[in-house]
């Protein structure tokens, strides 16, 4: 116990943070509830974060990013907004960034998913009454066509 600077060292006789743990921690419960095991919570401007880090090679970060709308973020770096790599907005649309963009390069939208850069969109064993239409309407539903047509088949292909 560092009572001068309130840390608290288990296995560690120089903490770094408040409480400092060298060794594994368990978190166990034998019971009915479904509740939060771990809690990561922010009262104040900053955002609540869990990271994993490797000393001095690679961090990883999760968390809400209280700063961009409250969105969930996974980032490749010391923070959410460093580095994000995955996007989970409040109404559960989601975004997949590369390259560290802040502008996701697929996202799920309102109709459908959006591509932001290159795309590859491929169609496989397609005979000639079925056919890959490309749907160009807003529309819920399709309109046209033949019946067994295959209206979306994609793969997406990301590059940077």
């Amino acid at each position: 116990v560092d009572s001068t600077n309130d840390k608290v060292g288990i296995n560690n006789a120089t903490p770094d943070f408040p409480l400092d743990v060298m060794g594994m921690v368990r978190c166990f419960r034998n019971d009915d509830h479904i509740g939060h095991m771990i809690r990561i919570e922010q009262d104040g401007a900053g955002d609540a974060v869990l990271g994993w880090a490797l000393t001095g090679t690679r961090a990883w970060s999760a968390g809400i990013d209280n700063s961009d709308s409250n969105k969930w973020k996974l980032s490749s770096g010391s923070s959410v907004d460093d580095n994000t790599q995955i996007t989970i907005e409040q109404d559960g649309f989601v975004g997949l960034h590369h390259g560290g963009s802040t502008t996701p390069k697929l996202e799920t939208t309102a109709t459908g998913v959006a591509v932001t850069g290159k795309a590859t969109m491929t169609e496989s064993n397609a005979s000639t009454s079925n056919n890959l239409r490309k749907i160009t309407t807003s529309t819920a539903q399709p309109s046209g066509g033949n019946d067994g047509d295959i209206w979306i088949v994609v793969a997406v292909i990301m590059n940077s």
